[in-house]
């Protein structure tokens, strides 16, 4: 073991033509992730530099996201661990034609949006696309061409071919710089004709087709030696996948091969509408079956939320006060989860559709008052849940545009206050109780019941075979801290615990996460993420005020707990 920069360096999770891959620990948030190191050599540096290069430019869900890297010598960068790689995965298990399908559909969409950018990757490979978060995603573009290499050089020279030979397309192995586009899809063509038949190709012949027609017409057009044949684009590509789906058995019939219901593989009905909202985001085509996904459970949520079983009368004391905000979270939770989902992996494009939901959910409460604010302020935790869990993923995901989207841009439309940003009314301050909880058996005795509430309905979404609990509790801490410094910046002075369950913070803010996300937005000033995404009207000034005030409460709640 040792140390490399911020992370301890571990286990070796593979090795690659010019950089080895170690599982790491980043030290100060404990998350795991994993260290792509290059070797030495002008070659090796030259393509470690242009991956990161290219993936700081490159969002989308199916492509793999840059967390961290080397700014100085460009030596490394840091990514997600990954449940495997498609190699892995197909000597595990045989896909069914439907995976096959959600396969190309996810890397054409990645692949689609690296086409438009300029970039050719060049090197496709049971060993360059991933498995992580129930996505796949395409990695290591260290092979990749680059729209601006007349400025900068080229690293592969002329009459050379790079990448994979197996998987190459005729024009790479004949000379590298012919490739375009179309030639990537000519690798997914064989990859995907792979996976259907268990057949791999050999080197500079095309791949076995399977026998459906639908597929062999399909693949045969994506590996069409002839370029002019071949389809022209990732788009075109995805259209014309849509016709072999169209052509499938359908999901819910038995797979003889491995004799599951396929479309029953998800018994928790949650799980089946993260799967199918996670295709929708890949392509610009599914919009609509997006938009109507969350609608469709916004409206169930609000229904069950306004059901005759919750009371606007009545005012739930001790422990059915706790039972109610329980029966509050499982109404709210396919919404949660899918929120969460579009804000870790959406764009630009989908802010609108996550600031609808949670405007709709929050507003559903009765505002005739019946003398108590607590009743209002109970009515109005569905609404705190689900801003919450979509800004968790938002901050995961690190898309500070979708978080703004559910904190400030929503309209409040109630107690008289009109246009606030949404997070000053709904943090989890605002709308749970502390006496009420304390009046449980459960927090009677706790510093920070709202804090400890929170992170258990949370941890349900942050959960995952990967995830310990040391590092949700890092990702929490961000999250709790960020959620703060919003809060104070709109004008509200309640907010959550900033990170405190660990007594994590020293005098004047020395130590602690809320140190380390303090030193994170010095260093990138206005391009660190929030401000890049307009929060704090882009103004660094605003952030250092929120972060002195932060800091001020968290000390006092430190100094009563000495």
């Amino acid at each position: 073991m040792g140390a490399f920069d911020d992370y301890e360096q571990g286990s070796l999770i593979g090795t690659g033509g010019f950089a080895d891959v170690y599982r790491a620990t980043h030290i100060p948030s404990r998350n795991t992730v994993a260290l792509k190191i290059s070797r030495q050599g002008n070659e090796a540096l030259g393509r470690i530099r242009r991956e990161i290069d290219v993936q700081r430019k490159l969002s989308h869900a199916n492509i793999m996201r840059l967390l961290d890297w080397d700014r100085e010598s460009f030596t490394w960068f840091a990514t997600e661990v990954a449940e495997g790689n498609l190699g892995e995965v197909h000597e595990r298990t045989k896909l069914s034609e439907h995976d096959v399908a959600r396969f190309l559909e996810e890397v054409l969409a990645g692949l689609g949006a690296a086409h438009r950018r300029g970039y050719v990757h060049r090197d496709l490979s049971p060993g360059n696309i991933l498995r992580t978060r129930g996505q796949w995603v395409v990695a290591d573009w260290g092979y990749v061409t680059d729209p601006d290499a007349s400025k900068i050089g080229r690293l592969t020279r002329t009459g050379t071919s790079g990448g994979t030979f197996t998987w190459a397309s005729p024009e790479m192995l004949q000379d590298a710089h012919c490739a375009d586009a179309r030639s990537d899809l000519y690798s997914l063509g064989k990859l995907a004709a792979w996976l259907l038949t268990g057949t791999a190709p050999g080197i500079g012949s095309g791949p076995e087709l399977p026998k459906r027609e639908e597929w062999r017409t399909y693949l045969g057009r994506l590996t069409e030696k002839d370029l002019d044949e071949r389809f022209q684009s990732a788009e075109e590509a995805l259209t014309g996948l849509a016709e072999v789906v169209r052509a499938l058995p359908s999901p819910d019939t038995i797979d003889e091969g491995n004799g599951l219901l396929l479309g029953n593989q998800a018994a928790d009905p949650v799980t089946a509408s993260v799967g199918a909202l996670k295709r929708y985001l890949t392509s610009p085509e599914h919009r609509i079956r997006l938009s109507d996904l969350i609608t469709k459970v916004t409206k169930e949520t609000i229904a069950q939320i306004t059901a005759d079983r919750f009371n606007p009368k009545r005012l739930d004391q001790g422990d059915a006060y706790l039972d109610r905000l329980q029966a509050y979270f499982e109404c709210c939770r396919p919404l949660m989860h899918l929120l969460f989902t579009g804000c870790y992996y959406g764009d630009v494009a989908q802010e609108k559709l996550w600031t609808t939901s949670v405007e709709r959910v929050a507003n559903n409460y009765v505002r005739s008052g019946y003398g108590h604010k607590e009743m209002i302020q109970l009515q109005q935790v569905p609404g705190m849940l689900v801003m919450n869990a979509a800004a968790f993923g938002a901050i995961l995901g690190n898309h500070y545009g979708n978080l703004a989207a559910v904190t400030v841009r929503p309209v409040f439309r109630g107690d008289s206050q009109e246009n606030i940003p949404f997070i000053r009314r709904f943090g989890i301050n605002s709308v749970m109780d502390l006496n009420m909880l304390r009046n449980t058996k459960r927090f009677e005795d706790s510093k920070l019941p709202r804090s400890e509430l929170m992170f258990e309905f949370l941890r349900e979404l942050g959960r995952d075979d990967r995830v310990s609990d040391t590092e949700y509790e890092g990702n929490f801490d961000r999250f709790e801290i960020i959620l703060a410094l919003i809060t104070f910046d709109s004008g509200q002075r309640t907010t959550g615990s900033f990170a405190l369950r660990n007594r994590g913070m020293g005098s004047n803010g020395e130590y602690g996460p809320i140190a380390d996300l303090r030193k994170e937005f010095e260093k990138e000033g206005k391009a660190w993420g929030p401000i890049a995404a307009g929060l704090f009207d882009r103004d660094v000034d605003r952030v250092r005020t929120a972060f002195k005030s932060v800091t001020e409460i968290a000390d006092q709640i430190a100094e009563q707990w000495h």
